[in-house]
């Protein structure tokens, strides 16, 4: 199958201490440009990948362990690669022996699963597909195919051991692109962790803080009301702060596209015509947890929501739905 498309690039870090993007912008001060960092760049899963980092203490230097370990793990998630553990496994149905990674990441996702009731399922994939290879249908010969193909979904069906991954139907496949970028923003930030850096933002699709701004302050990111006519203006007014250790991720319906013009946000559990939210974004203990709230959260209400977050601890939830209202939970 071929996707022409990144899954979100939605918190970027474009200078050395802004953020800025379609749903995220933070503008600098002037003493924030003095402070002395280090900027690293790279590309993560088809998309780019931005760390800042104190200046000095070899900081230059990290980049190639950081390439090396974006690889590795690229090389058992990507979708765009046919040698992949998870291309394998769409393949095929079936992983013998699977990295331990790719368990964890799929113990993970199916635990987010019921904890969203279903709204947020790596299992959505032959939806994917059929919007991608879409070559012409009627709408509703397309929503007849999809009523048939959502027989393959479920997350109830994927089968995890560390011994084998496997499905319990023909047809069945994944995609870990709604929760993928936020692993292997944690798995990077523990990298550079273990070699003793701190005071560092790392943005691999998502955002996770490691330790303060060198300036001693939390670092901040700023979520844009995607309805305004001045994103600046609207991005300060509703900045969020992250402490260390602390990550935010976030889904938009709006912009992205797969191939046949349907947005790239599919709900696994029913045909949706009209969208809740603009965006959805969601602060968490790690980047993982936050990666798939934000996508299984725009499918749900927000007092179902509000459920969620009250069970869970260190969550903090920003939508901003169709009418522009902005949600805080």
């Amino acid at each position: 199958m071929s996707q022409s498309f990144n899954r979100r690039r939605f918190l970027q870090i474009t200078t050395t201490a802004t953020l800025l993007s379609a749903t995220s912008s933070y503008q600098a001060s002037a003493s924030e440009q003095q402070q002395q960092l280090y900027r690293w760049q790279g590309v993560a899963l088809g998309g780019q990948a931005e760390i800042l980092l104190p200046a000095g203490s070899n900081s230059d230097l990290i980049g190639n362990e950081v390439i090396s370990e974006l690889k590795r793990l690229e090389g058992i998630f990507s979708l765009y690669d046919p040698t992949s553990e998870v291309s394998q496994l769409n393949r095929t149905g079936v992983v013998k022996n699977p990295s331990p990674e790719l368990v964890e990441l799929l113990e993970k996702s199916k635990q987010l699963s019921e904890l969203t009731s279903g709204a947020f399922d790596i299992t959505v994939q032959p939806l994917w597909e059929l919007h991608s290879d879409n070559t012409g249908y009627s709408q509703a010969q397309l929503l007849k195919l999809e009523q048939s193909i959502r027989g393959l979904l479920g997350y109830q069906n994927l089968n995890i051991s560390n011994e084998k991954i496997s499905f319990d139907k023909g047809g069945m496949a994944i995609t870990l692109n709604g929760i993928a970028q936020g692993y292997i923003t944690d798995k990077i930030t523990q990298l550079l962790s273990n070699h003793g850096f701190s005071d560092s933002l790392i943005n691999i699709g998502e955002i996770k803080a490691l330790g303060h701004h060198p300036d001693g302050r939390n670092w901040k990111v700023a979520i844009a009301d995607t309805s305004s006519t001045n994103e600046a203006i609207q991005a300060q007014q509703n900045s969020v702060s992250l402490n260390d250790g602390q990550a935010i991720a976030t889904s938009s319906y709006l912009g992205t596209t797969i191939s046949d013009g349907t947005p790239h946000l599919l709900n696994p559990l029913t045909h949706e015509d009209e969208y809740r939210y603009q965006s959805m974004s969601v602060i968490g203990p790690d980047a993982t947890t936050a990666d798939a709230l934000s996508t299984g959260f725009s499918f749900m209400s927000i007092e179902n929501i509000r459920n969620v977050v009250n069970t869970q601890p260190n969550l903090k939830v920003h939508g901003v739905d169709k009418t522009g209202h902005i949600y805080s939970v």
